[in-house]
């Protein structure tokens, strides 16, 4: 019989938007590589494969995920501190590295120094700073078409749902990304917030610190918005023995989407404006 399944294993390649599809047959990996369009690599991909196998032929569906790698099918070469593995992506041989200015930059420097490649550090403090960089990578890879089509889909999908939270009152917020740290009006998610017709009550830079529970609730935000990451358990605040503390609303929203800056913000904004405006969206 036809092998029953594949799974797909993210490989740094010379060429970019390269990625090797591997399939095991009898414990043998045999790898095909596949180039993928800019679009499909910032938004994943379904590809079909066509497996032979003791004269049998069997077509497989495989997923390739957003990036061309997700936490399970790729090595991780930045920790959540924003500190760079440099060894490890200098020994895939890349042509570019992508990174984010929450990355440390020392260890990005060094790396582009050691790999030979272009370093692009994309702008992530908006909505607007994401599509720019969009377009710019576009440029970067040689696909400035592509770019501009799935830029112009991030700026449609977003459109929608502030059209569709138009209507709804400003909620005050705070956005919670874990022990009471919040964030500066000026990024991603704040960014979101803002859209979503929502206004953080911390304040436009309120510092790296965690505030105290009764602190939050003396701000009086209707709504609290608590980022969870994937595979990582978040604790909801208790605002219990705080006076006066009124009802904060808690609602939790998916880390990879809300501080990731790729294709997905426009379902990134339905994330944060439903857990705002949940009658909007019932």
């Amino acid at each position: 019989t036809a092998p029953v399944g594949a799974y797909a294993r993210a490989r740094a390649l010379r060429e970019l938007r390269m990625v090797g599809l591997v399939t095991s047959i009898d414990g043998r990996d045999v790898e095909h590589e596949i180039e993928l369009t800019l679009e499909d690599a910032y938004q994943g991909v379904t590809q079909r494969l066509s497996l032979k196998h003791d004269g049998h032929a069997r077509t497989v569906d495989v997923r390739i995920p957003a990036g061309v790698g997700d936490a399970a099918a790729a090595e991780e070469v930045v920790s959540r501190t924003g500190h760079v593995d440099v060894d490890q992506i200098v020994d895939q041989e890349p042509d570019l590295i992508v990174t984010t200015p929450a990355v440390d930059q020392v260890d990005v420097a060094r790396a582009e120094r050691e790999s030979g490649a272009v370093a692009y550090v994309q702008p992530a403090s908006s909505v607007d700073d994401v599509v720019r960089g969009v377009i710019e990578l576009g440029f970067l890879a040689g696909e400035p078409a592509a770019a501009r089509a799935l830029a112009g889909s991030i700026r449609r999908e977003v459109a929608q749902v502030e059209d569709r939270v138009a209507g709804a009152a400003s909620l005050p917020a705070f956005i919670d990304t874990g022990f009471l740290i919040t964030v500066a009006e000026r990024s991603l998610i704040g960014d979101l917030v803002r859209r979503a017709r929502g206004q953080s009550v911390a304040g436009p830079n309120p510092g790296p610190e965690p505030f105290e529970a009764c602190e939050v609730a003396r701000l009086e935000p209707a709504v609290l918005l608590l980022v969870v990451e994937p595979g990582r358990g978040t604790d909801a605040p208790s605002f219990r023995d705080c006076p006066g503390r009124g009802d904060i609303r808690i609602e939790r929203v998916p880390g990879d989407l809300v501080l990731r800056p790729g294709p997905r913000l426009g379902e990134a904004l339905t994330a944060v404006a439903a857990a705002l405006h949940p009658d909007v969206f019932r």
